[in-house]
């Protein structure tokens, strides 16, 4: 029997139903969520801080993990003494160092079970996939495609020019209603999956519902602490996640 955490709700494994009559909104994070960049992101980010403002290990004493691209930019530059910038040329810099890490960086995967889940619900006429990332934009989608799974989304918030990451959200569940022209009203069918407690918390300001994942780096016990609706150790069993929403 596989633990699936809702209070202590029990869900057992293996039905096959998925659901139905609904329309389900999966808001996604991606790094330690769907995938691993081991270290793309950072390196490309303190390389493009050191590029444009000549200081290196820019992002030491940073606290990156579930935070927006703009408030850890923002953080670093204030640290350095540095208030005068342009954001989008930094992003655009930060992109291309990222591309050509993220070419080399053959240690770089897609975490267990995602692609088995994402074509499912990909394939289901009642779910929609967006993203719900602090990445900014471009470094979203660039690490989205080079891992082969861009495919599967076609919208979503970003951390390109908001400072919390509720907004994020909000600008992920705005966007999905505007691309699908879908209202999604019933927040009750509205998922936040992510592998932070910020994931877990914004969730709970927007009133949507929140699936915690234990790849990042938080543990269970951790995430579990901040309430999450249901928490899984991994997607490496994918119908454990699917049976959230039977």
């Amino acid at each position: 029997m596989e633990k699936l955490y809702r209070s202590t709700q029990t869900v057992r494994k293996g039905r096959s139903r998925m659901a139905k009559n609904k329309n389900i909104l999966l808001i996604w994070d991606i790094d330690g969520t769907l995938l691993t960049c081991k270290g793309s992101g950072k390196r490309s980010m303190t390389q493009a801080f050191l590029d444009m403002f000549g200081v290196q290990n820019g992002f030491d004493g940073v606290n990156m993990a579930g935070r927006v691209d703009r408030s850890i930019v923002t953080e670093a530059c204030e640290k350095h003494g540095i208030f005068e910038y342009d954001i989008d040329a930094f992003y655009k810099l930060y992109s291309q160092c990222l591309d050509n890490d993220m070419k080399d960086n053959h240690k770089a995967k897609v975490l267990d079970g995602v692609e088995h889940i994402l074509k499912r619900t990909h394939e289901s006429s009642q779910f929609f996939n967006v993203i719900g990332t602090g990445n900014c934009e471009q470094g979203a989608w660039l690490k989205l495609k080079h891992l082969n799974l861009d495919s599967y989304f076609d919208t979503g918030g970003f951390g390109t020019h908001v400072i919390e990451r509720k907004h994020v959200i909000k600008h992920a569940l705005d966007n999905a209603r505007k691309h699908y022209n879908m209202d999604f009203i019933d927040l009750e069918n509205v998922f936040v999956v992510g592998d932070t407690p910020a994931d877990v918390i914004c969730s709970k300001k927007l009133n949507l519902k929140s699936v915690a994942i234990a790849t990042g780096g938080y543990t269970m016990s951790v995430l579990e602490s901040y309430k999450p609706d249901y928490l899984l150790a991994s997607l490496d069993k994918p119908q454990s996640f699917l049976n959230i929403f039977e």
